[in-house]
């Protein structure tokens, strides 16, 4: 007498080829959330490279400042304050220069900018000149 066995699924799986529905839309929802944090990360990433570049532009305008200062020497730049406005990449910011004596022969030439709609400094950058 022979035997003969046949190898089958276990009874749940039996007729299940695919996917059911259910898994389809938690597979979709856990992929869209997925997405949602790598958009999230590419949107600060894009926000933080603006400010990046707004920062850099923000200190070549107070270098040339500073350099035009230096220019003008110790008697070219009486103390005081000036302060006007000025646009980068789209936000307004506050331009202040400010000349201090420092002693007989020093000024201190200081320049901060300060965006319109925030109260701490934006960028600030600082030089001496000797009579």
């Amino acid at each position: 007498m022979s035997v003969k066995t046949r190898f089958s699924a276990p009874p749940a799986a039996r007729g299940r080829d695919g996917f059911t529905l259910v898994e389809v839309v938690v597979g979709m929802v856990m992929l869209a959330i997925g997405a949602l944090g790598v958009m999230h990360l590419a949107v600060a990433a894009t926000l933080l490279a603006r400010n990046t570049v707004s920062a850099t532009e923000l200190g070549i305008r107070a270098e040339n400042v500073l350099e035009s200062a230096r220019d003008l020497g110790y008697a070219g730049n009486p103390p005081g304050d000036t302060v006007d406005s000025l646009d980068v990449r789209g936000h307004t910011y506050e331009r202040r220069i400010t000349v201090t004596d420092q002693g007989a022969r020093t000024r201190e030439i200081r320049v901060d900018m300060t965006r319109v709609d925030r109260t701490i400094p934006s960028y600030s950058a600082l030089t001496y000149v000797l009579e």
